[in-house]
C-alpha cells in the first residue's frame, strides 16, 4: 500500500500539471498552505488528519466549463457555504440546512465532494442523494463517480452501478433515488443526505417525512437540501406552478427546526408567532413614546 506521503506528492505534481492547463485549478494561499503542511507531516512520519478544503485540492477532480478535468478548488460562493455549514456542526454537532441556492454557483458539487469526503474515509457513512428528475440524479451520481474514479486514495469498491456505490471494507456509500414514487428512501438508515431541487419534488411532504425518520438524530448527521432561487412549485394535480410564498418557506424552517431540536411543529409554530406578536408590542411602544 502506498504511503500517505507517496500519495500527497503525486497529489502535488498532478495539481502543479493540472493548474498549468487550466487556470482554475491554482489553490487559493491558505488551501496550498494546508497541503504542504500535510506533507510535511508525511515526511516527518506522521499521518496527517486532511480536512476537506485540501482534501477536494489533493484528490478530486471536477469537470470545468471548458471540458478539462481540474482540481477541485472551492470558488467563493462554495467558501461561504463550507463556512456557515461548519460553523453549524461546531455549534450543534450535526447539519441540517436549507440552502437558496444561486445558478450556476456549484452547490451540488460542493455537497457532492463533502459528503464523498466523508464516506469515502470513515466507517458506516451511508449517503443517499435525491433530486427531482432522473436526469439531474445521473449528473449528481456522474459528479460522485468522476471523484471516485480520479481520487488517488479511494477506498476498496463494492458494488458501482448507475445508482449505487458502496466502499465494501468501510461499509459506506452511496445510492441515488428520483423523487417519483412516495415511499422512496423512507426504509433506510442513513448518515448523510443530499435534497436537490426540493421545490419540483412531488411527493415534497411524503419524502421530507421518510428521510427524517431515515436520517439519524445524532452527532456528526447531515441532511443538506438545497433549491434554486427561481424554483417554482408545481401542483399535484397539474402542470400550472405557483411561486414559493412565505409561508412555503416557514413551514419548511419550521420543520427543519422541530427535527433539529426535538420539538413539534406546532410548538415551533406558537413560538414564532408569540415572537413576532411581542416583537410588534415592543415596536408599538417605542413608537408610542417617540
Amino acid at each position: 500500500m502506498r504511503s500517505d506521503l507517496a500519495l500527497l506528492e503525486e497529489a502535488q505534481r498532478r495539481m502543479g500539471m493540472l493548474a498549468r492547463e487550466d487556470s482554475a485549478a491554482s489553490l487559493s494561499p491558505d488551501v496550498a498552505g494546508k497541503v504542504e503542511a500535510a506533507t510535511q507531516i508525511c515526511r516527518n512520519g506522521g499521518r496527517p488528519e486532511i480536512d476537506y478544503l485540501v482534501f477536494a485540492a489533493q484528490h478530486l477532480r471536477i469537470r470545468t466549463k471548458s471540458g478539462a478535468i481540474a482540481p477541485f478548488v472551492l470558488n467563493r460562493a462554495q467558501r461561504f457555504i463550507h463556512e456557515k455549514l461548519e460553523a453549524q456542526s461546531n455549534d450543534i454537532g450535526k447539519v441540517r440546512a436549507l440552502i437558496l441556492k444561486g445558478r450556476q454557483q456549484g452547490c451540488s458539487t460542493y455537497i457532492a465532494g463533502r459528503f464523498y469526503h466523508r464516506s469515502s474515509r470513515n466507517r458506516g457513512q451511508r449517503v443517499f442523494i435525491l433530486t427531482h428528475e432522473e436526469q439531474a440524479t445521473q449528473n449528481l451520481f456522474e459528479i460522485v463517480s468522476r471523484f471516485h474514479e480520479h481520487c488517488l486514495v479511494r477506498p476498496s469498491t463494492g458494488t458501482d452501478n448507475a445508482r449505487e456505490l458502496t466502499f465494501d471494507r468501510l461499509d459506506s456509500g452511496y445510492r441515488v433515488g428520483t423523487a417519483g414514487t412516495r415511499g422512496i428512501g423512507r426504509s433506510s438508515t442513513l448518515q448523510l443526505f443530499h435534497g436537490s431541487e426540493v421545490a419540483f419534488w412531488r411527493f415534497a411532504e411524503t419524502h421530507l417525512a421518510g428521510i427524517l425518520q431515515a436520517v439519524a438524530d445524532r452527532p456528526g448527521t447531515e441532511m443538506i437540501m438545497e433549491l434554486d432561487a427561481s424554483a417554482r412549485f408545481k401542483t399535484n394535480n397539474s402542470l400550472a406552478t405557483k411561486p414559493i410564498t412565505i409561508t412555503t418557506i416557514l413551514g419548511g424552517i419550521i420543520g427543519i427546526l422541530a427535527h433539529v431540536f426535538g420539538i413539534s411543529p406546532n410548538v415551533i409554530a406558537i413560538i414564532l408567532v408569540g415572537t413576532v406578536i411581542l416583537a410588534a408590542f415592543v415596536y408599538a411602544v417605542v413608537r408610542i413614546r417617540r
